[in-house]
């Protein structure tokens, strides 16, 4: 007997179902009108054997889904990881303007890179710069992710809750940022720290987009 089962795999059909619901709407159509294909062939496979022609159009069926989960990796699963570089205590300055910058920043960079899903990266400290840039990410339903040298555990308690497990390398400041510039796909810099110009620089000359925005210091 052959069984609707046989033929599919119900793991793609649950991916076709959340893409609908999460309205991607290159899918959303096909997702419909699969899952009433398969619904109607989960109907006729019950009653026995599926005539050849039913049997034919599953084929079809399961073909289109993984040519269209194969479309998904190259569209809906591309992900630009955003760096975030800027001032951090006891630097002070403008905390709104900071704000401003970063999200007209981020705008940019969404109308750059419309089909990519954002990963912001930042030093993992929840101060200065890199709170705003992980907050304004947050609310945007952004990805979060942190690098950092092991000096970072002495801010431990005071990290950015990010949601990639936070990568460590290095005694002392600065010892990470190669890591950190090779993990990025461009880079926000707000304001003129030395080692904020210093990796723009060399974002720069990898041949990846910048956005950078002058910030002024306070005192």
């Amino acid at each position: 007997e052959i069984k609707y089962i046989k033929f599919l795999d119900t793991r793609i059909i649950n991916d076709i179902v959340k893409l609908h619901k999460e309205k991607y709407e290159p899918l959303k159509h096909l997702a419909q009108e699969l899952v009433k294909d398969l619904k109607l062939m989960e109907k006729q496979a019950r009653k026995g054997d599926l005539p050849y022609e039913l049997q034919k159009k599953e084929k079809e069926i399961i073909y289109n889904i993984i040519k269209k989960m194969e479309e998904l990796d190259l569209k809906i699963k591309k992900y630009l990881r955003l760096g975030v570089v800027g001032y951090c205590p006891p630097t002070k300055f403008d905390e709104g303007k900071a704000l401003e910058l970063i999200k007209r920043a981020y705008n940019r960079v969404k109308n750059d890179f419309p089909e990519y899903r954002i990963i912001v990266v930042s030093g993992l400290t929840n101060i200065g710069v890199l709170k705003i840039a992980y907050e304004e990410a947050k609310r945007r339903d952004w990805k979060t992710a942190g690098v950092a040298c092991k000096k970072a555990y002495s801010y431990k308690d005071n990290w950015f809750p990010v949601d990639e497990e936070p990568i460590i390398i290095g005694e002392n400041w600065g010892d990470e940022s190669q890591a950190f510039i090779n993990s990025i796909d461009a880079l926000v810099r707000i304001g003129s720290g030395p080692q904020s110009l210093k990796e723009a620089e060399q974002v720069r000359r990898m041949g990846k987009p910048t956005y950078e925005y002058e910030l002024a210091k306070i005192g």
